[in-house]
């Protein structure tokens, strides 16, 4: 959803792919955090809630482009107008009852490669 709504690549834990190579500056990595933020029993509780924690970073050439890239993404997971979230995110077999931001993760500089963070989570109940 995320690459869909800003129309840049998005890897799930790792530097996207585009093609047969990696993704050209700017794109985004989502980061699932195991065991932060998580609360609920065991997965294996069918009818259990649960909190999922999740870390959006943008890596840009420019610290205004990582910046703005993640103010965008975040935008697209949290965005709501009224009772309803702007953009559908579905989790088969699940409702998801809260989208919430969490944190700023930060951001880095390193070898001309800049870096935005936040983190956000989802409060998942059975469908």
């Amino acid at each position: 959803m995320v690459a869909a709504v800003t129309g840049f690549p998005t890897g799930s834990g790792e530097i996207p792919r585009v093609g047969a190579g990696l993704a050209p500056r700017p794109y985004l990595i989502l980061y699932s955090l195991p065991g932060v933020g998580r609360s609920g029993p065991p997965f294996g509780d069918a009818a259990a809630d649960a909190v999922w924690s999740y870390q959006l970073t943008a890596v840009g050439d420019r610290e205004d482009q990582a910046r703005a890239l993640l103010d965008r993404a975040m935008g697209a997971v949290l965005e709501r107008t009224g009772d309803d979230w702007v953009n559908a995110l579905v989790v088969p077999g699940a409702n998801i009852t809260a989208r919430v931001s969490t944190g700023d993760g930060g951001g880095d500089a390193e070898g001309g490669i800049l870096t935005a963070a936040e983190t956000f989570a989802l409060h998942v109940t059975p469908s």
